[in-house]
This record gives C-alpha cells, sequence and structure tokens, in this order.
C-alpha cells in the first residue's frame, strides 16, 4: 500500500489496480473522514465485481457488440457483459498490478503497458498515473502514448459516500451536475447515438437536489432512483472546469468535481450486491455514488459523440480533481 499525505489529506492507493484504496478528508467538525468505499486486502479487490476504486482501461464504460471500426478495419473485443464489453472486458487495467515510477510524500505515479492486440485493441499503449495531494483536492493525472491509432478511454472508479464509507444510505447527500444533456442508452445501456436534455426528467441535477429522490416520477423510484447514466458537460472545450459538486448535510463535506472531460458517469450503486468493506463494514445498493469522467460510453459507434481515438502524435492527456470542503 501506497500512503499519502499533505497535512490535509490522507490518501491510500494500491499498485493493483491503480486503486484509490481510501481518502481521508476533515468533516465539519475537523474530524478525519474516509470518503470512498475499499477493501482491507488486496485479496478482497482481487474478489471483487464492482471495480471499487480501480483505474478503468483501456476503456471505460460499454462498447456495444463488442466491436467497432477503426480506419477500415473491424476490431472485435472481449464479450463480458452478454454480448457488449463493460469496462475492457478481463483485460482492464483495474485487474493489474501497476509499476511505481515515482513517488513523493503527497503524490505517486503509477505505470502500465497493454500490448497490440491486448482484448482486441490495436496498437502499443504506455499509462501513466499519477494521484497528488493537493491542498485540499486530490488530482488525477492521466497520460497514455500509442505507437498506433487506438482508442483509450480512462477513469477511476471510486465509490465515494461524503458521511464515511461506513455511514450506509445517500440520503443525507445532495448533487449538482454542469450538464444540460445525456446520452439516453437501451436495455442493455448501450446509448443509441441521440443526445437528449434532461430538463423535465428524473435525470436533471442543473440544481442541486437530493440523489435518492427525483423531481419527476419516470422509470425510477422516488425512494431509490437507478442512475447509471452518461451527462454530456455543459461547454466542454478540453479546459479544466467544474463537472460537478456533491454534500453531505450530515457530515458537512463537499466535493467539487473538475475535469478535462467531455461527459460524466453518474451510478449510485444500484447494482452493488451487499458485501463486507473495510474495517467489517457493510455496503449495499444507494451506499455511495460514482462520478466517473470520462468520454461517452460506445463513442467509437457513434460519430456524433466526442472522439476517444488517440495516434503516435497525439496522446492522452485529461485530469480530475476531487475538490473538498467542510462546513
Amino acid at each position: 500500500m501506497i500512503h499519502l499525505s499533505n497535512g490535509i489529506l490522507q490518501a491510500t492507493v494500491l499498485r493493483y489496480g491503480a486503486i484509490l484504496q481510501s481518502l481521508r478528508v476533515p468533516d465539519q467538525n475537523g474530524v478525519a473522514t474516509d470518503v470512498v468505499l475499499g477493501y482491507d486486502t488486496v485479496e478482497e479487490y482481487q474478489a471483487d465485481d464492482a471495480y471499487i476504486g480501480a483505474v478503468i482501461g483501456r476503456y471505460a464504460n460499454r462498447i456495444g457488440n463488442a466491436q467497432f471500426m477503426l480506419n477500415g478495419t473491424l476490431y472485435r473485443l472481449d464479450c463480458n457483459e452478454g454480448r457488449n464489453q463493460l469496462h475492457s472486458g478481463a483485460s482492464c487495467f483495474g485487474f493489474r498490478t501497476w509499476d511505481i515510477l515515482k513517488q513523493t510524500d503527497s503524490a505517486v505515479t503509477l505505470g502500465l503497458f497493454s500490448p497490440d492486440g491486448d482484448s482486441g485493441y490495436p496498437g502499443n499503449l504506455s499509462v501513466q498515473v499519477t494521484y497528488t495531494l493537493n491542498g485540499h483536492a486530490l488530482e488525477i493525472d492521466y497520460h497514455a502514448s500509442t505507437n498506433a491509432d487506438t482508442p483509450c478511454n480512462l477513469t477511476n472508479h471510486s465509490y465515494f459516500n461524503l458521511s464515511g464509507h461506513d455511514s450506509g444510505s445517500l440520503k443525507s447527500h445532495y448533487l449538482r451536475i454542469d450538464a444540460d444533456s445525456y446520452t439516453p442508452a437501451n436495455a442493455e445501456n448501450i446509448p443509441d447515438g441521440t443526445i437528449a436534455p434532461v430538463r423535465d426528467t428524473a435525470l436533471d441535477f442543473t440544481v442541486m437536489r437530493k440523489i435518492l429522490s427525483s423531481p419527476v416520477q419516470t422509470n425510477v423510484s422516488d425512494s431509490a432512483p437507478e442512475y447509471d447514466h452518461n451527462y454530456l458537460l455543459r461547454g466542454w472545450d478540453r479546459s479544466l472546469r467544474t463537472a460537478a459538486e456533491a454534500y453531505s448535510a450530515l457530515s458537512g463535506i463537499r466535493m467539487t468535481v473538475k475535469t478535462t472531460s467531455p461527459a460524466v458517469q453518474l451510478y449510485d450503486a444500484v447494482y452493488l450486491s451487499e458485501r463486507r468493506g473495510k474495517s467489517g463494514s457493510s455496503y449495499r445498493p444507494f451506499s455511495a455514488f460514482c462520478l466517473e469522467t470520462q468520454y461517452c460510453p460506445d463513442s467509437l459507434n457513434h460519430q456524433n459523440f466526442p472522439s476517444t481515438i488517440i495516434t503516435a502524435s497525439s496522446p492522452l492527456k485529461e485530469k480530475t480533481v476531487f475538490q473538498f470542503s467542510a462546513g
């Protein structure tokens, strides 16, 4: 385990999966509160089916029919969710052991090499992820280079509970997402290629409101909405911009998410089966939320979505910041 501290925040990162295992931030009373779900041992992460805390690659989220066309060639990928691929299948970067490339008291850079043909993807890919504690913020920098045109879409899959990882339901949580639109999807959660407004739907978080409530009754319940949706962020221009803000009325902890990516996946852990977490805690559906900064799912098969293709002369460089305050 790699322990980081800057005197304000403390984090623990694993080489396995480049996983964010813990993140302690001060609450409204100054008490250090671990706000991410996790496990005590690497063996528990190896048995995990929910990608808790992991870095996801080569391609985060879903690819329909586990295939895509690139430069006139059809690439077929491993299927791991019916006929589709989720989070890069069995070769997900969250299932691999990363190398430590650089480490200080408050930062660590981890590296990984993915060879040509890995899970069906073209090109050799070298990836670096850097976790940095900077004041009241956790910064995650992603860099990937390749020798051939290839898709690359990286994210961190941490599950947040700002009342504390072991505090149970999200009922005290509020959320705002800086997005006016989302990408509708079919029953397999594969986008249909359209872009739709969130206004007058249960997906509208343009004004901060409770996560476990919905202003409009749709196909989700008011008590426990099923959120697993991709939002297109407002005004994306590749600069570091605010994507979302979450708040716990119980702890007073507020988290602002900034990213250079064009989209964010909101997931309220609806499919998280009950399990034992850190220090004997119990995790269950709706006990955490994810804000996975990313490019759109299945963007490889929808030309109107922002491109995830990187080249030898145009590497991937993305950044996500989780900024904390309390009171």
